[in-house]
């Protein structure tokens, strides 16, 4: 049991990542272009 709640809690650290870093992902490339406007 303990084995099948590690893998269930390293799938939600996973996706909880993924959505992180899909979440961040237009944010960096509104920054990267307003970085490229000012320069």
């Amino acid at each position: 049991m303990k084995l099948r709640s590690d893998q269930v809690n390293e799938i939600f650290c996973i996706q909880h990542a993924v959505l992180l870093i899909l979440n961040a992902k237009p944010v960096y490339l509104l920054l990267e272009e307003n970085m490229w406007r000012g320069s």
